[in-house]
């Protein structure tokens, strides 16, 4: 399991959306990045989240949750909410994504 930072999450959906032809989709990317563990690498998709995770208080907070790609794959989100507002997430929403795999 691999994390990405999101530094701007976009507002959730619940609806399931194809993204528009100008938006990224790293998930074929994502998979490679997983298999290879490699990391340092920015990415962008979308998902479902799936779990959300209790919140990371210590120097440099962040709001962490789970989120399933297309491919199977489910990767920890880690927002730093140091820098960009807590994100109104639940279970089952819809979200795209932007960051660094770590």
């Amino acid at each position: 399991e691999h994390s990405a930072g999101a530094p701007a999450p976009e507002k959730p959906t619940k609806e399931k959306a194809q993204p528009a032809p100008e938006q990224r989709d790293d998930t074929a990317l994502i998979r490679q990045l997983f298999n290879g563990m490699r990391s340092e690498i920015q990415v962008e998709a979308e998902g479902e989240i799936v779990h959300l995770l209790q919140d990371d208080r210590d120097e440099k907070p962040h709001q962490l949750f789970l989120v399933k790609l297309s491919n199977g794959i489910t990767v920890k989100i880690s927002h730093n909410i140091a820098i960009s507002p807590y994100v109104p997430i639940a279970k089952g929403d819809t979200i795209r994504f932007f960051g660094k795999v770590r």
